[in-house]
């Protein structure tokens, strides 16, 4: 994974949406591989975690690691 990281900074891409881990997987549950990649980027590529984000957990989410950008289907309360 680090390898395919590096790959896609080498091929200019400047963000990856991810959820981190395998899809039935809890995205809280893979915050640590999350902020691996993030402390290996560098500040190369822009990790943007998504899968599992709405209105109502966005919060603990960014108290427990403060990424830039995230997404998330129901992100906005209407």
């Amino acid at each position: 994974q680090s390898k395919a990281l590096q790959q896609l900074i080498n091929l200019g891409v400047t963000r990856l949406l991810t959820h981190g881990g395998p899809t039935q997987s809890n995205l809280f549950d893979n915050l640590p591989q999350l902020a691996k990649w993030v402390r290996q980027s560098k500040g190369q590529i822009e990790i943007m975690p998504g899968g599992g984000l709405n209105y109502e957990n966005l919060d603990a989410l960014l108290e427990l690691f403060p990424f830039q950008e995230v997404h998330g289907t129901h992100i906005v309360k209407t």
